[in-house]
């Protein structure tokens, strides 16, 4: 499984962990829906904060220059 060509799109943390925990890099976390804690997960940083769906958008192409 190439790993470069998924990204995971979540609104908790467990999204993040189990992501990480396969080899997925690209992690979107949404400020909607059940919401995170980042205080949990400091390592991880995005260029877009996804407040809305239609933010997601952007947030996918921010991968693009990665």
């Amino acid at each position: 499984m190439n790993t470069d060509q998924i990204i995971s799109i979540g609104d908790r943390v467990n999204y993040y962990i189990d992501s990480k925990s396969v080899g997925i890099n690209k992690i979107i976390l949404v400020e909607y829906g059940w919401g995170y804690n980042l205080m949990e997960i400091p390592e991880h940083k995005q260029n877009v904060i996804i407040n809305q769906p239609k933010d997601l958008c952007l947030a996918i192409k921010s991968f693009d220059n990665k």
